[in-house]
């Protein structure tokens, strides 16, 4: 039985995507037991934010990288957005005024400064990487005392 066609052709989310969201659940839950969050809430993020990595024309290719990046709007406090001043002097965004959400699970600059991961285990953290943001995004979820966990510690 191959569950990811089977999942895949059942619910309509990109193989890609959907293993990257098995993956992270997977791993999340088995450094943190008391995480208990199942692919399907990431998928349900993921579909919800950027439509699995695919929103406004971008593409998530094979190798789990969207293209181009996934930038959201500025939250500049218009057309009923949040105004979140700038976190990250623009280093992630490209704005120095605002924040963006960033990639296909939307994290702000600034959670993702404390949330990232590295899913594919390349050494880097990439909100565009949709392991590293799908594990970032289960992570980010453990119930935790003092900051944010990360699955590489023991």
């Amino acid at each position: 039985v191959d569950w990811l066609a089977e999942t895949v052709a059942a619910t309509g989310i990109p193989q890609r995507a959907l293993a990257a969201y098995a993956g992270a659940s997977i791993a999340a839950n088995a450094q943190y037991p008391s995480c208990g969050i199942g692919w399907n809430t990431l998928a349900a993020i993921g579909q919800v934010e950027s439509g699995h990595g695919s929103i406004d024309g971008a593409v998530l290719g094979d190798d789990g990288w969207v293209s181009p990046s996934i930038i959201g709007v500025a939250l500049d406090g218009s057309s009923n957005v949040a105004a979140v001043a700038d976190t990250d002097a623009g280093t992630l965004d490209g704005d120095d005024q605002w924040d963006h959400a960033l990639g296909p699970m939307q994290f702000l600059p600034a959670t993702w400064a404390q949330a990232a991961q590295d899913g594919n285990r390349d050494g880097a953290h990439d909100a565009d990487q949709i392991d590293d943001a799908a594990l970032a995004a289960a992570v980010y979820r453990v119930p935790r005392r003092g900051g944010i966990v990360s699955v590489a510690e023991t």
